[in-house]
């Protein structure tokens, strides 16, 4: 079931016969052990003891459970996992990425579509920002079984227009646009800003405008400063493709909208103007 060592906690929840006591199971389990048949090792930094299935009993094993008994192992898998490695951390930076793709594995077999799309996306992002733009995709494709979720779209299409597939990129945003619930409205900002840049690389620069202006609105309305940093930073951009240089139509907009103390918009906005006018 587990491509990785899972604690005694997790075997407990999945494997244990709840028809015996505590005390058989755990038996059993450390007779398995002897047999060779688990593997098990003690974590250094934890002082716990893992385990892990040989993988070569993997075919032989596959006939003990029907398949309707193997896909409600496997969403009990899932659910374990999902708490232990993934709820009971909070946050992506403290689940090691192993253990994460494990959860979205599992999830995408087990068919428990919001913990894949839940850990998925947060993975597909953390790659595409640190330029593992192949991964990224991959994992989301694998996602994309289960249902087309607007997030996991909008990662697509990010991976597609990074590797040069334009057409596809535009195609899962306008998809990922279509699909986005009326109240995330910060998403929705988002995919058009994103949506904006795909057609940028095309020239359509009168499109992607308008584009940046709607996602510039969505952002004032909900009180989004990074998301109008970038969004005056990408009108600034279009308004370089276009000659004026002055940039002066942002810089009114930024002096009126952002008082001087927002320092993280100060430094997002400054950066990518500087960026801007040095490239001219």
């Amino acid at each position: 079931m587990f491509r990785l060592p899972v604690t005694e906690d997790i075997v407990r929840d999945v494997a244990f016969c709840h028809e015996v006591g505590e005390a058989q199971n755990v038996q059993c389990l450390h007779r398995l052990v002897g047999l060779s048949l688990v593997e098990s090792a003690t974590v250094y930094a934890t002082q716990q003891q893992e385990y892990r299935v040989t993988t070569i009993l993997e075919p032989l094993l596959q006939p003990m459970l029907t398949v309707e008994e193997w896909q409600i192992t496997r969403k009990s898998a899932t659910a374990s996992i999902y708490k232990t490695w993934w709820e009971d951390r909070k946050e992506f930076g403290y689940c090691k990425e192993s253990q994460a793709q494990e959860i979205v594995k599992l999830a995408v077999l087990a068919e428990e579509k919001e913990i894949a799309i839940a850990v998925g996306y947060a993975v597909a992002n953390n790659w595409l920002n640190t330029s593992r733009v192949v991964g990224a995709l991959e994992i989301c494709q694998e996602i994309l079984q289960l249902s087309e979720d607007y997030r996991i779209l909008g990662s697509i299409a990010q991976a597609e227009n990074h590797l040069g597939f334009v057409r596809d990129a535009m195609i899962h945003y306008q998809k990922a646009l279509e699909l986005c619930p009326g109240d995330d409205l910060k998403t929705k900002a988002t995919i058009l800003h994103c949506i904006a840049n795909v057609k940028t690389r095309q020239g359509d620069i009168k499109g992607a405008m308008s584009l940046c202006k709607q996602s510039l609105q969505i952002c004032d309305s909900i009180n989004d400063v990074t998301g109008k940093a970038a969004t005056l930073c990408q009108i600034a951009r279009l308004k370089a493709e276009q000659g004026d240089i002055s940039l002066h139509w942002v810089n009114c907009n930024c002096t009126c909208s952002f008082p001087l103390t927002d320092v993280n918009f100060g430094l997002a906005f400054t950066k990518t103007l500087m960026s801007i006018i040095c490239g001219l």
